[in-house]
Formats: C-alpha cells, sequence, structure tokens
C-alpha cells in the first residue's frame, strides 16, 4: 500500500510542471499579435491588418494561415473608409482557400459584414444565410445570434420586413426594433421637393422645423431685397439679390428632398443599431477571444 502511494506521489509530481494549456498562442508571446492586437485596439485597422498577415505569412500551418488572413481580413472591415474596406474581399478568398473545411462560414460572416457595411442588403442577407447552419452544414464555427441578427437587418432594409420578423424572432428586443420599423412613417422625396416649391415647406414635412424656419426667413429677405431694389432702379443690387434668392430657392427645393432622404434613413439606422445590439453595426461579428489565437474562437 505504502509502495503504492509513493508511485502515485512521483507521478504527480511528475506531471504538476506540465502547463494544460486551451489556448494555442497567448497574445503575450508573440511581439507581431501583440502589436496587431493594440493597433487595433488604437483603430488602426490598416496597419493592424498588415501585422496579421505577416502572422500569416509565418504560419506554421494553411489553418493558422487562414485564419491570420481572416483577421487580417476583420481588420481591414472595421474601417470607415470604403477603400480600405474593399482590401478585405481577397484576402477572404485566401483565406477560404487556404483552409477549405473551417473558413467558408466564417469567411461568409464577414462578407455579410461588410456587404452590410457597404448598404448592399441583398447581398449581406446571402452572405449571412451562408454563414449559419444548414442541412448540408449542420455545425458553423460563427456565432449564430449575432449573424441571425444581422440577416434580420439585412432583410428588413431591402423591404423583407415578414422574413426579418421571421429571423429576429428568438430574439424579443430585436423583432420589437423590427416591428418599429415597419410601423414607423417614411416620408416621399417626391413630395418633399413639391412641398419645397413653397420655401420651408419640404423641411416642414420631413419634420426639420429649425431648417424650415431658416428657409423661410432667408427666402422672405430675399425676396423683399429684389422688390425694394426693383422699386428703387438698383438694377445692380437687383441682380445679386436675385441671384442668391435663386440659390435659396433651389435650396429649398432640393432640401426638402434631401430631409426626406434624411428622415428615411434615421428609421434605417435606428432599427439597425436596435436589431445588432449588443454589437454594433461596424461589426455584427463579436471580435474572437485573443487568447485563443490563431483558434477563432468566439464569445458566446
Amino acid at each position: 500500500m505504502n509502495r503504492y502511494l509513493l508511485v502515485v506521489a512521483a507521478a504527480l509530481a511528475l506531471l504538476a510542471p506540465v502547463p494544460l494549456r486551451a489556448d494555442p498562442v497567448a497574445p503575450s508571446s508573440d511581439p507581431t499579435l501583440r502589436l496587431a492586437l493594440a493597433l487595433e485596439a488604437e483603430s488602426d485597422f490598416p496597419a493592424a491588418a498588415i501585422e496579421y498577415r505577416r502572422l500569416a505569412e509565418s504560419a506554421d500551418s494553411l489553418s493558422d494561415a487562414a485564419s491570420w488572413l481572416w483577421l487580417a481580413a476583420r481588420a481591414y472591415s472595421l474601417s470607415p473608409d470604403a477603400r480600405v474596406r474593399a482590401r478585405a474581399w481577397p484576402l477572404l478568398d485566401r483565406a477560404e482557400d487556404a483552409d477549405p473545411d473551417r473558413l467558408p462560414a466564417l469567411a461568409a460572416a464577414l462578407r455579410g459584414s461588410l456587404s452590410l457595411r457597404d448598404r448592399d442588403y441583398p447581398a449581406a442577407a446571402f452572405h449571412f444565410t451562408s454563414a449559419l447552419p444548414s442541412p448540408f452544414s449542420p455545425t458553423s464555427p460563427v456565432p449564430k445570434e449575432p449573424v441571425q441578427r444581422a440577416r434580420a437587418a439585412s432583410l428588413l432594409l431591402q423591404n423583407r420586413p415578414d422574413e426579418a420578423a421571421q429571423a429576429a424572432a428568438p430574439y424579443p428586443d430585436a423583432l420589437a426594433a423590427v416591428q418599429a420599423h415597419s410601423a414607423a412613417r417614411r416620408k416621399s422625396p417626391t413630395l418633399g421637393g413639391i412641398l419645397g416649391l413653397v420655401p420651408g415647406f419640404g423641411y416642414a414635412y420631413s419634420g426639420e422645423w429649425a431648417n424650415a424656419v431658416r428657409s423661410i426667413l432667408l427666402n422672405s429677405l430675399f425676396i423683399w431685397a429684389m422688390r425694394e431694389t426693383a422699386a428703387d432702379d438698383e438694377w445692380a443690387l437687383f441682380s445679386v439679390s436675385t441671384f442668391f434668392e435663386f440659390i435659396w430657392y433651389s435650396g429649398s427645393v432640393y432640401g426638402g428632398i434631401d430631409s426626406a432622404h434624411r428622415h428615411n434613413r434615421q428609421i434605417d439606422q435606428t432599427a439597425l443599431d436596435a436589431i445588432l445590439a449588443p454589437n454594433t453595426p461596424s461589426s455584427p461579428l463579436p471580435a474572437p477571444d485573443p487568447v485563443r489565437l490563431p483558434l477563432l474562437s468566439f464569445p458566446i
């Protein structure tokens, strides 16, 4: 019995120094990764993408290289500059080629995010649908909730409210946002322009009362100036007043159109923000767990 205990104690002593780690690469173990994460935290997304690409070039396996390429594409996708975001697309193709078994769903989710940022809502809905589990691919490495929420937003913003409500049904706050968007009163840009023929009315139609008052005052002022200068035969000043009145009057018409578009965009943005919560419109997908990189693990 004592010999048995001694053997067990010796075995435990030998095993104790061996670290049992679930994280393949910790951020502190690679200066390039630390730099990439720091640059991304500082919103220097192009520079972060370059560091991720460096990691892809030095990766020990195609699977790791695919992960780093996906992270580089994600960094590009977070940029507010559409030209920078466009650099993500070829990287996603390369990531899929490097790891065709695991990356297609992750690449589809990121393509959906890019399309959503660029307001290509049909493409966004298609890509988000491709990222979700299906009969042909019952499992997916992508977290379901943010992708399903983003899919619901994409369907809603391409005027498919019934499908959007079905997609948002598991999430009460998202469903409420879909219903609020459907019930919101949108404005007609055409009607806004017609009403703008009467200075200020186009702005008032869309609820922009300050702009409506400003338009009425400016147009009234220059119409009065035209009348006074014509009555006094001051034709040079009349010409100047007429020129500016033409600008303000045209602005009233175009302002009525633009204010209707702004009103409708605000309705869409409010719905998008509410549906994607707790994530953000700039990144429907949550960030991968940095401790487990290059394994792409997402919080649930």
